[in-house]
């Protein structure tokens, strides 16, 4: 039975929504994720779980441009229509909308990213852009992360496949969630510096986002079923003072009674912070109601 990257524990509509609308970050400067590489070499600590055999799955080449074929739980080739969407990775989805272009799949087996989407996505004609690729099917859904894309030479230079070409990304409804608690750590990540905090955590590369709370338990999901990293957002806005912004990545481990089935709750732990950012103007999540 094939094993892949599912991201599952508790279903929790809508508290994961892309594109979110309302006021964000106010601040001069563009603030945006450096470190784009979040693809098959993720060393975030994801859990391993199998999502069963009967789910048609994505593979891929990319050589001068992705080439994306679509299987059925056999191993055959099967035939889909839906949409794939890039998302222009840089930008942080919880404080600015994130870039992207879509194109239709009609009743093919495999499909390729067409060079004029790409020159699409790349509007600010930069040499080089990093991109994640949404596929969705129906109800279905799969995120592929990490494709580096060099507009001069017009060809991939790095993709999830080229560390991992037999990586395989099943189509699943996005009912998935992790659902836990932060550790100690991370709770106490909140203490400095004094005065107004946010939390949110967000797919690099995607439109997807959520705030939280350090207080309460917390809900990542429902999500698209990838291998991906997530990144926590800490906003701490003083009173007429500097605001700091925090971006930390993060890892889920298993609870203490897990392995007896008796909490579905995972421990959430901050990994290294990634970088850091002050400003003297404000900082503010987008509402993350549609």
């Amino acid at each position: 039975m094939k094993r892949i990257l599912a991201i599952s524990m508790l279903l929790v509509a809508g508290c994961l929504k892309p594109d979110a609308t309302g006021p964000g970050r106010n601040a001069g400067e563009r603030i945006e994720d450096q470190n784009l590489i979040a693809g098959a070499t993720s060393s975030t600590n994801w859990p391993q779980e199998d999502a069963g055999s009967h789910h048609p799955y994505l593979k891929g080449v990319a050589d001068s441009l992705v080439v994306l074929r679509i299987y059925d739980s056999t191993g055959i080739p099967m035939k889909v229509t839906g949409k794939a969407t890039l998302y222009l990775a840089g930008s942080i989805p919880a404080l600015d909308t994130t870039e992207s272009t879509s194109f239709p799949v009609s009743n093919v087996d495999s499909f390729d990213v067409p060079l004029e989407a790409l020159r699409r996505l790349n509007s600010a004609g930069k040499d080089t852009v990093a991109f994640s690729i949404l596929f969705e099917s129906g109800r279905n859904q799969a995120l592929i992360t990490g494709f580096y894309f060099s507009s001069t030479l017009k060809k991939i230079l790095r993709s999830p496949f080229s560390e991992k070409p037999d990586l395989e990304t099943h189509l699943i409804d996005p009912h998935y969630a992790f659902h836990g608690v932060p550790d100690s750590l991370l709770a106490n990540v909140r203490l400095y510096p004094e005065g107004k905090v946010e939390w949110c955590f967000y797919i690099p590369g995607s439109p997807f986002f959520f705030k939280a709370s350090p207080d309460t338990a917390i809900t990542i999901g429902p999500l698209p079923n990838g291998r991906f990293p997530i990144r926590l957002l800490r906003l701490a806005q003083s009173d007429g003072g500097t605001n700091r912004m925090e971006v930390y990545e993060v890892k889920m481990n298993y609870g203490p009674q897990d392995a007896t089935h008796h909490t579905p709750y995972r421990i959430i732990e901050a990994g290294t912070r990634l970088f850091v950012f002050d400003t003297m103007s404000a900082i503010s999540i987008r509402s993350n109601s549609l």
